[in-house]
């Protein structure tokens, strides 16, 4: 027995050779205050620490990568509810023009119009604007640089001065009412009434002479010359067929210019009575407002397919059977209750998606788009991009959106347009999630890097402890 037990004593010596986590007897140890406090804090740190490492090993990040649209598909479903607020159902327009030159015009198949109230949004009883309403709030928005206001105040006595002279419809609508002298160079009877026109037109503009309405409102009257020789072509146009014409233009908001031939005598005094006489039988409308002019909107519920292609949605009024509208006044305005691309809807499924790409499945949805003038219209941006979720096992459009309110010309009709382009790209989105062993090798670098710093720092302190008792003669 002793025998073997002094063996087994020489194998336990010579297996002590090989560890490397010796230990010093304990009264050759010496415990501190200082040091209790940082194996505290070490503890407190690694419990932190090993929070924060479990948290972010139980979170699943997405990963993206970046391909070649693999969709093979030749047709793209474009779904919409849309609600118009001043175009009833009966004038709504709905077509799809695409890069192809494809137009897909009326389209009624696979929606729905509904008729809907508006009373919220009509601060009174729905009507049409009279000639004078349009004539005073076209005014309003005539907001015109000092350069542009210049321009169209401009005589048009010759083309070779350093004006443009290309609208003069525009230099008739910015006054209430514009005299305007029709003239050719070689016309004598046109010699004889320059000097009177020219001395009275100064006179007029530059605001001598004082002209009301029959309210006692204040009438913009403004005086030029147009040179039919050379602008022949804006001559023509206003059908003048003798010289000197003489015409007063009354604004109007209509495409052609109203105006009245004057026919009395061409002298300054006559010419500046029929002024005063036509101005005070002018009423016009300075309470003039924006309203409604349908007692209904319509809301568009449905889709359309499209060639995989950039393209536009546009939905405008239109003339129905049995009335016919202004088109420079009709409002566009609208709110989007969804709009997405792709099978399905978005927004049922929207939320199995990562966080980060739940806001761009439906960008438009529940937004309000209002136009409070004429002559503009809302204008949608929006870039699509195919998405694909391997570890949900669905797809999706992910969209940018951007929008704008465009100016459009009064002829043109009114349109609220979502112009969509396709990127040719598609995203692949797994997710991907840390290796148990890369978890507990993290734990233990945590462990081992802090209470090896703690120790760095205890050694640190210990040691100018020491120095700091022995400068000041405390070393026992």
């Amino acid at each position: 027995m002793d025998q073997q037990y002094d063996g087994d004593k020489r194998r336990m010596s010579s297996l002590r050779k090989f560890d490397v986590f010796r230990t010093m007897p304990r009264d050759m140890v010496e415990t501190t205050s200082s040091g209790a406090m940082l194996t505290f804090l070490a503890c407190l740190m690694c419990t932190v620490l090993f929070l924060l490492e479990f948290t972010a090993f139980l979170r699943v990040t997405p990963v993206t990568e970046v391909v070649m649209d693999s969709n093979q598909e030749g047709l793209l479903k474009i779904n919409f509810d849309v609600t118009m607020h001043d175009i009833a159902c009966d004038h709504v327009f709905i077509g799809v023009w695409d890069s192809f030159g494809t137009d897909h015009l009326n389209i009624t198949k696979g929606i729905t119009m509904t008729p809907i109230s508006e009373d919220g949004l009509a601060t009174e009883k729905p009507s049409q604007y009279t000639e004078e309403e349009l004539a005073e709030l076209d005014a309003r928005e005539h907001s015109l640089t000092e350069e542009e206001r210049e321009e169209l105040n401009a005589d048009w006595a010759s083309s070779s001065d350093s004006l443009k002279h290309n609208d003069f419809a525009s230099a008739i609508a910015i006054h209430d009412l514009t005299f305007v002298n029709f003239f050719a160079e070689w016309c004598p009877h046109c010699k004889s009434l320059k000097p009177i026109w020219n001395k009275l037109e100064n006179e007029v503009n530059s605001g001598q002479h004082e002209f009301k309405d029959k309210k006692g409102n204040k009438i913009d009257v403004h005086m030029l010359n147009m040179n039919c020789v050379d602008f022949g072509e804006e001559c023509a146009k206003q059908s003048v067929r003798a010289y000197p014409a003489v015409r007063l233009y009354r604004r109007s908001s209509g495409e052609r210019l109203k105006f009245e031939d004057y026919s009395g005598a061409r002298t300054a005094e006559p010419l500046l009575k029929y002024l005063q006489q036509k101005a005070d039988k002018l009423q016009l409308k300075r309470d003039a407002h924006y309203h409604h002019i349908f007692t209904t909107g319509c809301r568009l519920n449905g889709f359309v397919n499209v060639a995989r292609v950039p393209g536009t949605l546009h939905i405008e009024a239109k003339h129905s059977t049995d009335k016919s509208i202004n088109y420079a006044y009709t409002n566009t305005s609208h709110f989007v209750h969804s709009f997405s691309f792709g099978e399905g809807s978005p927004t049922d499924t929207k939320h199995l998606l990562p966080t980060e790409y739940q806001e761009h499945v439906a960008p438009l949805n529940e937004k309000n788009f209002v136009v409070d003038h004429f002559h503009m219209a809302p204008h949608h941006y929006i870039k699509v991009m195919s998405t694909r979720f391997p570890n949900q096992g669905m797809s999706s459009y992910q969209m940018t959106h951007h929008s704008n309110y465009r100016s459009i010309a009064r002829s043109a009709r009114p349109q609220a347009s979502f112009s969509y382009d396709l990127s040719p790209v598609e995203v692949i989105v797994t997710t991907k999630s840390r290796r148990w062993y890369d978890f507990i090798t993290s734990i233990l670098a945590l462990i081992g890097g802090t209470f090896t710093f703690m120790s760095m720092i205890s050694g640190v302190y210990n040691v100018a402890s020491k120095k700091f008792k022995r400068s000041i003669g405390k070393d026992n």
